[in-house]
């Protein structure tokens, strides 16, 4: 008989450590979620637009292609575009994930999302913002995460905020059987059925 209450009061406990695993998983899934919303960071908002002697700060979306634009030194690059003015040393860590910086010549492509490290210089846009490999690739990323944070029911979500309540509630069950009932065999199994019950209970679950 030991035995088997034993092997029932760990039921709680296989239940309890499963919810806590869950909890766990579903705030990785928000940390995920909290990414998604930064990734759109990594491509600047503006750019700096130059059309002859003009120089102006307009929003990235503005700019066409076949316009020029400004990229000074230590400004992440806003759009795809050429060099057409100049040359420059590019940190294309987030694309490529090479960690040395890559010369840019005349000619040379420059990607939404790098940075420029070496010299001002002046390049002409190639794809609109949306159409960059860099957003492709965050569209990507946003998809498969999306995936994952969709896969979690409404129900598994609400029960991380559920499951200290519950717990809460079957220690006060306990307690209040021992209480009143004190060891007697009655009362340890209906603690164990309440606590099993509080736990296991739909929501938690």
């Amino acid at each position: 008989l030991f035995s088997v209450t034993g092997a029932f009061l760990m039921l709680p406990f296989t239940f309890a450590l499963a919810n806590f695993i869950k909890a766990f998983e579903l705030k990785s899934i928000g940390a995920a979620a909290r990414f998604i919303d930064n990734l759109d960071n990594f491509i600047p908002k503006s750019a700096t637009r130059v059309n002859g002697q003009e120089v102006k700060k307009v929003f990235a979306q503005e700019v066409s292609v076949g316009e020029f634009i400004l990229i000074k030194v230590g400004e992440r690059v806003p759009l795809d575009c050429k060099i057409t003015v100049g040359s420059t040393m590019a940190d294309e860590n987030l694309l490529t994930g090479n960690i040395t910086l890559t010369p840019k010549q005349k000619g040379d492509s420059l990607f939404a999302g790098s940075i420029n490290k070496g010299r001002e210089v002046t390049a002409q846009v190639t794809s609109l913002r949306h159409n960059s490999k860099l957003t492709q690739v965050i569209e990507a990323v946003k998809e498969s995460e999306k995936k994952k944070i969709f896969s979690s029911s409404l129900l598994e979500r609400y029960s991380c905020k559920m499951l200290a309540f519950f717990l809460a509630l079957a220690a006060v069950q306990g307690i209040g059987c021992f209480y009143y009932s004190g060891f007697t065999r009655g009362s340890y199994w209906f603690m164990a059925f309440l606590f099993v019950l509080s736990v296991s209970g739909p929501i938690t679950y």
